[in-house]
């Protein structure tokens, strides 16, 4: 389903929950007297921070929480031979709390990121 944006209001839309909306897998920015190139690098800025998922800054928050718990491991006295299966369900509980802590974060950003846009595209063009 396509979401076509026309309007302020259409805009302003984006920044609603997605519970109270249908499901759209695709943005197009269909406003006159915008040119075509301008209007579709508006739509990739739109489309990148609306269908967000937060999943590119939990992998990078994830892979860095893992790398430091394995550093961390390494230093302790005796080494990662010392490790034991707690050390293991530890790193597994510091991956996945790192995952979900990334993944909040990516999704606040894009959020930001998506208000920001709306403003400047309302101040530049509508």
């Amino acid at each position: 389903m396509t979401l076509r944006i026309r309007t302020v209001a259409d805009l302003e839309s984006l920044l609603t929950r997605r519970r109270h909306r249908p499901r759209f897998n695709r943005l197009v920015l269909d406003v006159k007297g915008i040119a075509e190139t301008d209007a579709r690098a508006w739509e990739a800025k739109l489309s990148r921070y609306y269908f967000a998922c937060g999943c590119e800054v939990a992998s990078v928050v994830m892979l860095l929480a893992l790398a430091g718990y394995l550093v961390a491991l390494t230093v302790a006295p005796g080494g990662l031979r010392a490790s034991t299966w707690r050390d293991a369900v530890g790193g597994i509980v510091v991956g996945f709390s790192a995952a979900a802590v990334g993944k909040v974060a990516g999704l606040l950003h894009a959020r930001r990121q998506l208000r920001t846009t709306i403003r400047s595209l309302r101040a530049e063009v509508l």
